[in-house]
C-alpha cells in the first residue's frame, strides 16, 4: 500500500521491490526498516574501524539480557565467534568465582574494580582471532551508578584493539547525551536499543562481507576467460518470442533452457491420444502429464499426474485429463525427487535484467523464500545467493538426505 502513495519526491523509489532488492546487492547498499535502526547504523559506520575477519564478540553485565541477544541475534542470522583457549583463559583470569568464560560474555559478579576488570574482560574478548567486532550491553543512562564506570572501561579497552568497539543500551529512549558524546569523541559509539544494536552490527558485518565479495569477484574476472557468445541466431529468436504479448508456456521455457545449454527432461506438447503415444516412444518411463498451459496451478484442477510407469498408464491419465480439461497437455519425463527451486528473471526498464531464485514448488508462495540480484553475476555469487535462502539447509543435504548438485 505504501508503494501507491509514493507520488512525489523521494518517495517515489517505490517500485517493484525484487528489482530494488538485486540493485542494493549489487552495489552494497543497506536497507533499514525505521530511522532507529538508521541512526544506530550510521552511528557504527562513523567509526575509523573496519570489522576484522570473524564474527561477533559481546559482553554484557546480565545473564538475562545475554541469553535475550542470543535469541535476537539468531532472528537476525548472526553468528557468535568461538574463542580460542588462550582467550578463554585470559578471561577466565579477570572473571569472578561462578562466571564462565564464554561468548557471549556474563561479566558481572560484583562491583569490585569494576573499571579496570571490564576494560581487561573486553579486550581480551574482542582482540580474539575469531572476533571481527565487539559489543558492550549494558543500559548506560543518566544516573546510573555504574555508567561512568562502564564508560571509562569501555574507552580504556578500545585503545586496546583496533576493532570497532561498541557500547549498547538495551533502553532506546534514555538520556544519556553527554555520555554519548564523550563515548564518541574516543571512538566508541553509544547505540540505543537492543534490535537497533544487532542490526547495526549486521549491517557492518555484511558490508564487510560485501566488500570482500566484490573484491574476490573483481580479482576472479581479471583472470577468468570470457565465456563463449550463444548462437546470434537462436538469440534473435528467443528475443523475437519473448517480446511477443501473452504468457511464456512452460514447454517454451523448457525449451529455451535446453538451448542454452541446461539439463531439461524429455517433452512434447500433445493434443490427441495418437501424439501422445509417438511422444512416449522417445521417452524413459517414468513420465509426468500435465494439462494444457491455460491453467496457472495445474494442481488445484487435478491436471497434474505424476510417477505415470507405462504407456497403459499414461493413456488412461491422459483420457482422464482430456476429458476434464480439454485436450491439450504436456508430457515429459520425470525428474527425481529433491528439493525445489525456482527461477525466474525479469527485465527493469530502469535498471536492466533481475534474476530472483526462490523455494519452488508448492513452496514457492507458501514459505515466500526468495532472493534477487542483477545479472549478470559470476559462480561465486550464485552460490552466496542460494545460501541466503531459508530452504539452503535442505539443499545441503538434510537429515540424511543427499547434497544437491550446488554446482549444477
Amino acid at each position: 500500500k505504501s508503494a501507491q502513495m509514493a507520488v512525489s519526491h523521494t518517495g517515489a523509489i517505490a517500485g517493484n521491490d525484487a528489482v530494488y532488492e538485486a540493485v542494493f546487492r549489487a552495489y552494497g547498499v543497506h536497507r533499514v526498516a525505521d530511522m532507529d535502526e538508521m541512526a544506530a547504523t550510521l552511528a557504527l559506520f562513523d567509526t575509523s574501524r573496519k570489522p576484522a575477519p570473524g564474527q561477533l564478540g559481546s559482553i554484557h553485565d546480565s545473564g538475562g539480557e545475554r541469553e535475550l541477544i542470543v535469541d535476537i541475534a539468531e532472528d537476525y542470522g548472526i553468528e557468535f565467534a568461538t574463542l580460542e583457549p588462550t582467550t578463554r583463559s585470559a578471561l577466565a583470569a579477570h572473571l569472578e568465582p561462578g562466571l564462565v568464560a564464554e561468548n557471549p560474555l556474563d561479566a558481572f559478579g560484583t562491583h569490585n574494580d569494576l573499571e579496570n576488570r571490564f576494560a581487561a574482560l573486553i579486550a581480551a574478548l574482542v582482540n580474539d582471532p575469531n572476533v571481527g567486532i565487539g559489543l558492550f550491553m549494558s543500559n548506560p543512562r543518566d544516573g546510573y551508578e555504574y555508567a561512568e564506570s562502564y564508560s571509562r572501561a569501555v574507552m580504556k579497552a578500545a585503545q586496546m584493539t583496533d576493532k570497532p568497539l561498541a557500547l549498547a543500551s538495551n533502553y532506546s529512549m534514555a538520556g544519556d547525551s553527554d555520555l554519548a558524546i564523550r563515548l564518541r569523541q574516543a571512538g566508541v559509539p553509544l547505540l540505543r536499543g537492543t534490535r537497533n544494536a544487532l542490526l547495526a552490527v549486521c549491517h557492518v558485518m555484511n558490508d564487510r562481507d560485501y566488500r570482500d565479495r566484490h573484491d574476490r569477484h573483481a580479482r576472479a574476472r581479471a583472470t577468468t576467460p570470457a565465456a563463449p557468445s550463444p548462437d546470434g541466431q537462436m538469440v534473435t529468436r528467443w528475443r523475437s518470442r519473448l517480446g511477443e504479448k501473452g504468457p511464456v508456456t512452460e514447454a517454451d521455457g523448457l525449451a529455451m533452457l535446453a538451448d542454452f545449454g541446461l539439463v531439461t527432461p524429455g517433452m512434447a506438447r500433445v493434443a490427441s491420444l495418437h501424439e501422445l503415444e509417438a511422444a512416449l516412444s522417445d521417452m524413459h518411463f517414468p513420465v509426468v502429464i500435465k494439462t494444457a498451459e491455460d491453467y496457472a496451478h495445474k494442481s488445484d484442477v487435478g491436471g497434474v499426474r505424476l510417477n505415470i510407469a507405462d504407456a497403459v498408464a499414461a493413456s488412461a491419465a491422459y483420457q482422464d485429463m482430456a476429458l476434464r480439461l480439454g485436450p491439450q497437455a504436456l508430457v515429459m519425463e520425470m525428474v527425481p525427487s529433491g528439493t525445489e527451486l525456482s527461477l525466474g528473471a525479469i527485465y527493469d526498464p530502469g535498471f536492466g535484467p533481475v534474476v530472483i531464485v526462490s523455494a519452488g514448488g508448492v513452496m514457492i508462495e507458501f514459505l515466500a523464500d526468495k532472493v534477487a540480484a542483477r545479472a549478470p553475476f559470476d559462480a561465486d555469487e550464485a552460490r552466496h545467493l542460494l545460501g541466503e535462502l531459508r530452504i539452503s539447509e535442505l539443499l545441503a543435504g538434510y537429515r540424511g538426505q543427499p547434497p544437491a548438485n550446488m554446482e549444477a
